[in-house]
């Protein structure tokens, strides 16, 4: 018999008002007031049909009563009958079955609650009898009907029963929006709703954009470093950056604000609020994920000496861990990586990274093993260990992870193994860090440490890097005449030297031959970083036939090998395919809007691979500034990367041709004086055509030639124009710079008003564009094709009294900056005496005596 057929016939009731104004019931089902300021997650969602189940779940701290807050709202707004209950740990089944029914206020509810709740003799209900009251409610439910429930967490297991009942039966017309700390078990029936968004960690964190409007509402104000800081340390957790707010309120002022601030009271909201119901064993777990960033069963395992499953699955269950891409993997969520970090000790990072250092050294990944003992005290040790990966770790393409252990092992450890002086060479050779390469190849030459193909190989990359063509592409074809089979690293990098050298000189054949010896190469030997890096050159290899569409899908294709294997990402070729990625996306003007965020992303990966390919990313953020009208940021991602260079020890001539970025940047920014003393600072007197290739950006003579006569056509000196580009039409450049020379060419016929020829070139190209899936806009680069040439500065017809180098450039802003010599040398990673020298060469130039007068002569010459 059902509870409601029991009671039915019960005479002595309680009037309906006495349940209902039950202060326990009451204050269940108020809800909180909102927060303000605050900060609207659900605007997203403003314009979606409402979900029939949104699920919210994350550990605490992460605004999810807010948010729940924000759908009562949205559907109060929207006129519906809306119900907010509140579960707390003392609260059992039937008051939320009460709740749910009072909350109806349909007669037919209120009937049923008269039933089944007589005031004399409060009723305990068995589970069979309050699912069949709540099926006998939902029976009822004839118009629709929103039920917000916080803290689901606080329900015991017949609270849950009846929550999974409500989520299976709920007919279409009633609306739940459920949020919870902990996932209970069995929890089948949220994730079989036909209808239910998911709203997690993820969701909740705040973005850098929430971040700054978060920031601003209080009234706070920091500098972009400072907010960059506070996002790094705090990952958009909410209560972690109102603790963070509570203390600049409570130690520090408005003025001065400490990204850091609030350590010791963060830790006291884990410990306390968090992490309080985890077990021990799942504390610990997290500490060891905070400091090894990621892990399996496994592993962890070996450092706890016992099976660490089910910790593992409470916590992804909880949402402190999160499952990567590799089956069986967690790491620990951002929000609390640093912090749960800070709480442990030293001596525990140092026995914790040993032992993952033993336990991927057996499982056969020496790069993540090297990256673990990196961390401890074991340099010495480690040496031997070094030498017997080296082909696997030079494979890897570990770059930094090389250079660092050289740094940290010094001259005394390496110059013991002629092997370990071989790949730091190696290390400092793929790096560009030709000085630090240069000393330890004489040294192994003087030591005579090298057989003859190890030597051609290094003499050969070396060469290669220097520009020096003919010398390398012989040496290398020594090198791989010589090397074992399975020095198989060393024969793909001369296999990929030999395809950027026939690149170099635009034998696409030749560049096509050794490109498919350097996939064979990766392939036998199962290398993925080694084939991602082949299939990078193969798609520089289809841009230069002027094939961007083929070129673009090699690109995806890399992006998605590299995402499909086990382990951890390679930096390096990732790092290089997002960047070309981002250039190819950016020519043809698609998936604009993730341009920025694909990136920083591509950057960031070549910055923690140390590899110069950085510079394409943020030269071409320079460019998509300057096309955006944002000349003073381009400029300072320019003047960032070369410190950036500077710092890491490359040598300046790989980097050179940022000077015709910069140059492209002051053209469209109309200070045509500058971009010629840009060309004039890199050509140094010598012919275009006479211009090396360097091995990062092989076509710079290309790049030149286009920009000079871009800055002749923009300046109207057509003629001028017209010869350069005639003179390079006649050179066997690549396809991309031809077509782009010919549309110069054509603009410059326009000007001259030979428009049935322009007309012919214009219509020409464009067809070759189409083809190829190229839609870029050349409004900036050809604004003669758009409109009339803008007054801007005095033409560079006339003579150029002053001529700044780019160097004398940036101490000249600093000096306008206001910074002292010191504080220059500082930041542009240059010695004081040198500082001196530029600000006299600066005054003597521009006829000056002092600061003062330098600055004001500067802005009349419009060179500031």
């Amino acid at each position: 018999m059902s509870a409601s057929e029991h009671y039915s016939d019960n005479t002595s009731l309680a009037p309906l008002v006495d349940i209902l104004a039950s202060p326990l019931l009451l204050a269940r089902r108020r809800p909180p007031l909102s927060l303000s300021p605050s900060i609207k997650r659900l605007d997203y969602a403003l314009d979606m049909a409402a979900p029939g189940l949104v699920w919210i779940h994350a550990p605490a701290g992460f605004g999810k009563t807010q948010y729940l807050l924000e759908w009562y709202q949205r559907w109060q707004g929207q006129g519906l009958n809306v119900l907010w209950f509140n579960c707390e740990v003392t609260d059992d089944a039937a008051l939320l079955l009460q709740a749910l029914l009072a909350g109806d206020g349909s007669a037919e509810a209120m009937a049923l609650v008269r039933r089944c709740w007589p005031l004399e003799e409060p009723p305990t209900f068995a589970v069979e009898q309050l699912e069949s009251i709540l099926l006998n409610w939902l029976a009822l439910i004839d118009r629709p009907l929103c039920l917000c429930i916080d803290n689901l967490q606080n329900l015991d297991d017949t609270g849950w029963q009846l929550v999974q009942l409500l989520i299976r039966r709920a007919p279409e017309s009633c609306f739940l929006a459920l949020a919870t700390r902990r996932a209970p078990r069995g929890a089948c029936a949220v994730f079989q709703h036909p209808s239910m968004l998911a709203v997690g960690m993820h969701q909740l964190s705040f973005t850098r954009q929430q971040q700054q409007r978060w920031l601003e509402q209080h009234g706070l104000q920091l500098a972009p470093e400072e907010r960059a800081l506070l996002d790094r340390r705090l990952a958009g957790w909410p209560a972690a950056m109102s603790i963070w707010l509570a203390c600049v309120r409570a130690y520090a002022t408005l003025d001065v604000m400490a990204p850091g601030l609030g350590v010791f009271e963060l830790q006291d909201y884990w410990l306390s609020d968090v992490v309080a119901e985890q077990s021990a064993e799942c504390r610990l777990l997290l500490q060891q994920l905070s400091v090894l960033e990621q892990g399996c069963e496994d592993l962890l395992r070996r450092l706890n000496h016992q099976d660490a499953s089910a910790g593992i699955k409470e916590l992804v269950r909880n949402g402190f861990l999160q499952p990567l891409e590799q089956s069986g993997w967690v790491s620990i969520a951002a929000p609390f990586q640093r912090l749960v970090a800070a709480t442990v000790t030293e001596v525990q990072r140092e026995q914790w990274h040993r032992q993952a250092f033993y336990w991927y050294g057996e499982h056969q990944q020496p790069v993540r093993a090297l990256e673990h003992a990196q961390k401890t005290a074991m340099v010495a040790e480690l040496a031997p260990w070094m030498e017997s990966q080296a082909e696997a770790l030079m494979a890897s393409l570990d770059i930094a992870g090389l250079i660092d252990w050289c740094e940290l092992a010094g001259e005394q450890v390496l110059n013991r193994s002629p092997r370990l002086m071989q790949l730091a060479c190696w290390a400092w050779l793929v790096s560009h860090r030709q000085r630090r390469a240069d000393a330890m190849l004489r040294q192994l030459i003087h030591r005579q440490l090298l057989n003859e193909a190890d030597l051609a190989a290094l003499q050969g990359y070396q060469a290669r890097l220097k520009g020096q063509h003919k010398s390398a592409m012989n040496l290398c074809k020594k090198a791989l005449a010589g090397l074992p089979g399975d020095r198989y690293s060393s024969r793909f990098l001369m296999c990929s030297t030999l395809t950027y050298l026939s690149l170099g000189e635009t034998d696409l054949d030749n560049a096509r031959a050794w490109n498919r010896q350097a996939m064979q190469l990766a392939r036998q030997h199962g290398v993925w970083a080694l084939e991602a890096l082949a299939m990078f050159d193969q798609a520089r290899i289809e841009l230069h036939r002027g094939h961007l569409e083929f070129s673009l899908d090699i690109v995806d294709a890399s992006i998605q090998l590299l995402r499909d294997k086990p382990g951890r990402i390679p930096v390096v070729p990732m790092g290089r395919l997002m960047v070309y990625r981002a250039f190819l996306l950016w020519v043809t003007r698609r998936e604009t809007e993730t341009l920025p965020e694909l990136l920083q992303q591509g950057s960031r990966y070549c910055r923690e691979g140390a590899d110069v390919i950085v510079c394409y990313g943020y030269g071409l953020q320079a460019m998509m500034a300057a096309a955006d009208g944002e000349y003073h940021r381009a400029l300072g991602m320019l003047d960032e990367v070369e410190r950036l260079m500077h710092g890491w020890g490359v040598e300046s001539d790989t980097y050179l041709w940022l000077i015709l970025v910069k140059a492209n940047v002051w053209i469209s920014q109309g200070k045509h004086h500058r971009a010629q003393g840009c060309l004039v600072e890199l050509l140094d007197g010598q012919p275009v055509a006479q211009l090396s290739r360097p091995d990062v950006f092989p076509l710079l003579p290309d790049f030149a030639a286009a920009t000079q006569a871009r800055l002749y056509l923009v300046c109207g000196r057509f003629n001028e124009c017209l010869a350069e580009v005639d003179e390079w039409l006649r050179c066997n450049s690549s396809p991309m710079i031809m077509m782009l020379i010919q549309l110069i060419r054509a603009a410059a016929l326009r000007g001259r008003n030979q428009i049935a020829e322009s007309q012919h070139i214009f219509n020409q190209v464009g067809h070759q564009l189409r083809q190829e899936g190229i839609s870029m806009s050349f409004k900036a680069w050809l604004p003669e094709l758009y409109a009339p040439a803008r007054e801007t500065e005095a033409s560079i017809t006339e003579p150029v009294r002053v001529q700044l180098s780019d160097r004398e450039h940036d101490v000249l802003r600093k000096i306008a900056e206001g910074l002292s010599n010191q504080d220059i040398a500082s930041q542009l990673f240059i010695s004081l005496h040198t500082v001196k020298t530029h600000a006299r060469k600066i005054n003597i130039k521009l006829g000056v005596k002092n600061r003062t007068q330098a600055l004001n002569k500067a802005k009349e010459l419009l060179l500031l």
